[in-house]
């Protein structure tokens, strides 16, 4: 607190998703519960691939978590910058991706319980001054336990979250419909109105997802496969995602839907790049079948 002299906007260097970050270290203001998540998860993790958490403070007016200093911030807003982006070269982004990979695979294989990260996206993945990422911000993050079921609420990022997640309740609510001209007028008013207050809290908290699920790495997964492509093309794959199934094997190019700001990679790199768009289609086949929901 004396550092920062009660956290002047002098001493604030840019701001997050959840706070803003001080000198060479990050500071993040949470809820408590993400904080404590946060702490007993990133307490127990040693990977270079993987946010250092230096220490953590509890104070009436701030609880705060103070991590290491990572200057090229979040992949998702150097993506977003033309001139920024160009110094993101096919080598580095195939070193990003791969990093990325190496993280998830550490926290799913090799930590005892596993961990679930349950939002990788490109504003959680975090580059340092080498363009070496690190997976970021553990709030949501979920102990896998064995001999449990591992319900828990859905998080993560609309666009990065996979769709099997959320088809339970779409078919829920497809299925009831043709019950509804069986209520009582007033038991129909009273669903719509159910409905309408479910509503009014998704517009509250557009970035989140409220429905159940069972947590698995396969959800992580998906999220990676999202990113991976995103990556590569520059931008969130949209559309192309759901299309995938469709397309032929041939259509994931560097030249179709690589990033055109930076120059066309040699041939030699070309075959990583490909290789990036094709691990990316495996992920992104993880639907909902197969995310255990």
């Amino acid at each position: 607190m004396n550092m920062t002299n009660d956290f002047n906007d002098a001493y604030c260097i840019g701001t997050g998703g959840y706070g803003f970050k001080i000198h060479s270290s990050t500071s993040k203001n949470v809820d408590h519960t993400s904080f404590l998540n946060e702490v007993r998860t990133l307490t127990n993790t040693r990977h270079r691939n993987i946010v250092k958490l230096f220490e953590f403070y509890i104070h009436a007016r701030h609880s705060f978590l103070i991590y290491e200093y990572l200057e090229k911030g979040s992949l998702r807003s150097i993506l977003s910058s033309d001139i920024v982006a160009k110094e993101l070269d096919w080598l580095k982004r195939v070193k990003i991706v791969r990093a990325v990979a190496n993280g998830l695979a550490y926290m799913h294989h090799e930590c005892s319980p596993s961990i679930i990260h349950r939002d990788i996206s490109g504003a959680n993945i975090l580059l340092d001054s080498d363009y070496e990422a690190h997976i970021y911000d553990f709030g949501t993050s979920k102990l896998l336990k064995l001999g449990s079921s591992n319900w828990t609420e859905i998080a993560g990022t609309y666009g990065y979250i996979a769709p099997g997640n959320l088809d339970f309740f779409y078919t829920y609510h497809l299925n009831f419909q043709k019950y509804l001209y069986m209520l009582e007028p007033f038991e129909y008013r009273l669903i719509l109105i159910s409905f309408f207050f479910f509503f009014c809290i998704s517009c509250v908290c557009p970035c989140r997802a409220c429905y159940t699920m069972v947590a698995t790495e396969k959800c992580d997964v998906y999220s990676f496969g999202v990113v991976a492509l995103e990556v590569i093309m520059e931008k969130h794959p949209g559309e192309l995602i759901t299309s995938l199934p469709t397309l032929s094997v041939d259509y994931l190019l560097p030249a179709t839907v690589g990033d055109s700001r930076i120059l066309p990679p040699t041939t030699q790199i070309e075959k990583l790049v490909k290789s990036v768009l094709i691990l990316s289609r495996v992920c992104l086949n993880l639907m909902c079948t197969k995310c255990n929901i």
